[in-house]
């Protein structure tokens, strides 16, 4: 009777690429989806044609406000699914695995901004030419506060940080001994 041999396990460097590249792709996804989330929330600024050129109505100063809050928004919750997997990937959180966390989590702040740019209407016109006074025209979503594009990578590791801080609690603590000649 022939014995059946278990396959030999992939190299250790080949599991590593191998889940950095998934993580990526995971990436990636977050990017665009994140970004799409953005701009279908989003709302957009619309401005009036008055004299014949673009006037910007003050409401638009609240719409720009809104698109930031709702970019911050959508870019937590890509944070927290970041993290989530990442964790699930890499279960031991060391400082390289932080650092990755944080570029990647810029990087898909920076992939959904441009996404949700992308998918919104094109820049204004220059001049209000062949448009009638009253006519309103949609303007393009923008960031205006580029300080939401950390809010991606902040919550990723403060979620890593809590995941670790929960999940690693059964692993053993090293005792730490009393300096010598102190009391008991």
């Amino acid at each position: 009777m022939h014995e059946i041999e278990d396959p030999p396990a992939p190299p250790r460097r080949d599991v590593r690429l191998v889940t950095v590249l998934a993580l990526v792709v995971v990436l990636l996804l977050l990017g665009v989806a994140t970004g799409a989330a953005w701009w279908a929330i989003s709302p957009l600024p619309v401005f009036e044609v008055l004299d014949g050129r673009l006037a910007s109505p003050v409401a638009e100063q609240e719409t720009a406000v809104a698109a930031d809050g709702w970019f911050a928004a959508c870019a937590a919750i890509g944070g927290v699914l970041w993290a989530l997997a990442v964790r699930r990937a890499i279960p031991v959180a060391r400082i390289p695995v932080l650092a990755w966390l944080t570029v990647a989590g810029l990087a898909g702040s920076v992939l959904a901004w441009q996404v949700g740019t992308a998918l919104g209407p094109d820049a204004l016109p220059d001049s209000a030419e062949g448009l009638a006074d009253g006519d309103r025209v949609t303007g393009p979503l923008q960031l205006s506060a580029y300080g939401v594009l950390l809010t991606w990578p902040l919550t990723s590791v403060i979620v890593l940080f809590a995941l670790t801080a929960g999940l690693d609690r059964d692993r053993p603590v090293r005792a730490v001994s009393p300096p010598v000649g102190s009391p008991p």
